[in-house]
């Protein structure tokens, strides 16, 4: 399961993008005795297994005492639990070697926002100082990757970078990093022209990771290797809730308990708290009178239901349309707009076995899960070279 650990709400950045919009006035901090009041509900709530543990905030590093705290508790008296991961989701701001030697000796995975190059990632990303620590952010950023922390960068767009995706991509992958993670803003308003670049700056990535790949490039795109699984899987056309509130919790610094990140602090979406175990059946009755049953059709009938990323996503559906399985019309759009551009890396990898690939495929087979045919034909194609070539 996934836990996520709202440390505090505070954030040394005040970004023009943010979401999270906490309203906790009285909780600014977790303090050591909520820490561990969640550790423990934590473990009560899932006895064995695999365990990710995420900090985040606000801003986690201002109160990075108590992260130390934390994984001291976890790992003096829960390692015997199962395997327990630790990440966290920073600005990168505070971030220095102290840390960079802590996240190596714990064996974190470190998420830093960084929008692209100066010029753009300072458009939306500004200290509440108002000092620039641009430099700062990004030298301590690829030290953390030199140091072989795992690590990856969230690179949210907005109508006002977006010409410039593959520009603030490709600076990105030249400072050294494989893993970025691209995130469309859709609090703010995207004109016909604006999705356009997307589509371009999407298609220009597109056609470098393949090349890249082709050259043992171990590069990853959510765009594209995070989307491999629903081109391999036949999930079929229906709505399939992501895991928010039964496979992932998030914690507040006053013990509530919520969801996922997009709802986190919004009284209307708690389910619960630390001092009470948590039931599917909150989820159930938090989901139940948010369904636009006139749009089931229109959605389960459109050609793209399998890829759709708003299929899953209920809890941002209803905060922008009031309903868990109705996208808004943005949604919709992005996704007809990513989705041929997927398609071609796809079968760009699949055609000519790029290993990017290959893990989605031994896990599904060797988890024996359905195959979406396009995949069964290829696999069924490639046995057949294969016992021609024995025969002969």
């Amino acid at each position: 399961m996934e836990f996520t650990i709202f440390l505090t709400t505070e954030c040394n950045f005040e970004c023009k993008y943010c979401y999270e919009n906490c309203c906790i006035e009285n909780y600014r901090y977790m303090s050591k005795e909520m820490i561990i009041a969640v550790i423990e509900h934590i473990f009560m709530t899932q006895n064995t297994g695999l365990y990710n543990i995420n900090f985040f905030g606000g801003e986690p590093t201002l109160v990075f005492d108590i992260i130390r705290y934390a994984v001291d508790c976890v790992e003096k008296k829960y390692t015997s639990c199962g395997k327990i991961e630790f990440s966290i989701n920073t600005n990168g701001s505070r971030i220095d070697s102290e840390m960079i030697d802590y996240f190596c000796r714990h064996d974190f995975s470190v998420k830093i926002s960084l929008d692209g190059n100066k010029y753009y990632n300072n458009l939306n990303r500004k200290l509440k100082s108002r000092e620039d620590v641009y430099e700062k952010i990004l030298h301590h950023a690829v030290l953390l990757n030199q140091a072989g922390v795992k690590n990856s960068i969230r690179m949210t767009v907005t109508e006002n970078t977006v010409a410039a995706l593959f520009e603030n991509f490709i600076f990105l992958y030249d400072c050294g990093f494989r893993n970025i993670n691209i995130g469309l803003d859709f609090n703010c308003i995207f004109e016909d022209k604006d999705l356009d670049e997307f589509a371009k700056g999407l298609n220009d990535i597109a056609d470098f990771i393949i090349q890249k790949w082709n050259m043992g490039d171990k590069i990853l795109v959510n765009y594209f290797s995070g989307q491999f699984d629903k081109f391999v899987l036949d999930y079929g056309n229906h709505f399939n809730m992501c895991g928010g509130g039964i496979t992932s919790l998030r914690y507040m610094p006053d013990g509530k308990v919520y969801p996922c990140n997009i709802v986190a602090g919004d009284e209307r979406f708690c389910i619960g708290d630390v001092w009470r175990r948590i039931s599917v059946d909150n989820v159930f009755e938090l989901i139940k009178g948010h369904v636009d049953m006139d749009n089931n059709s229109k959605c389960l009938n459109c050609q793209l239901a399998f890829y759709c990323h708003y299929m899953k996503c209920g809890y941002m559906n209803c905060i922008n349309t009031g309903y868990f399985n109705k996208p808004s019309e943005i949604a919709c759009k992005t996704q007809k707009i990513t989705y041929p551009i997927v398609n071609r890396v796809f079968e760009y990898v699949l055609n000519n076995k790029i290993e990017v690939l290959m893990p989605y495929i031994r896990y599904a087979m060797d988890n024996n899960f359905k195959l979406r045919k396009q995949v069964q034909l290829a696999i069924e194609g490639e046995r057949k070279k294969k016992n021609v070539y024995i025969n002969t």
